[in-house]
């Protein structure tokens, strides 16, 4: 009997934790084909608002992140909350977003991979964060500057 209660609590114990680890998927409009919308990886920061409408996409799991299934074209989002590192001395250092705006041209049928660390945000093509994928990096300490 304790044996059998052992196994249920790790197997429970093993699904909570792989839950933990994947992306939350959030469908703006889910009537949209694949070809209608942007598939966008998010990493780092909290949206809080798309386009002028508020929403609550917050960053889920260990990973941090969510999907995101939005109609392609320019985006605007506002970014909010704080993104936390530590420097190879193990100091820890944090940039706060406080409603800032990024604004991105997405396009339909594409799949994208948005890192936001400290305080930059880095887009890349696909589902990797290689820097062989890497589109375009904005620096976003006083708004939002091209860096590459």
């Amino acid at each position: 009997m304790k044996k059998n209660i052992f196994m249920v609590l790790l197997i429970s114990m093993i699904f909570v934790i792989f839950g933990s680890c994947a992306t939350a998927k959030i469908a703006f409009d889910e009537s949209l084909s694949d070809s209608e919308i942007a598939l966008i990886h998010w990493y780092g920061i909290n949206i809080t608002e798309y386009n002028g409408i508020s929403v609550d996409w917050k960053m889920k799991g260990l990973s941090g992140g969510i999907t995101l299934r939005i109609p392609g074209g320019d985006t605007m989002l506002s970014l909010n909350g704080v993104n936390s590192y530590r420097d190879a001395f193990g100091n820890r250092y944090s940039t706060r977003y406080n409603n800032v705006p990024f604004k991105y041209h997405f396009e339909n049928g594409k799949e994208y991979t948005v890192m936001v660390d400290q305080h930059m945000i880095r887009i890349y093509t696909g589902r990797s964060a290689s820097r062989s994928n890497r589109i375009v990096t904005y620096n976003m300490r006083n708004g939002q500057t091209l860096v590459d």
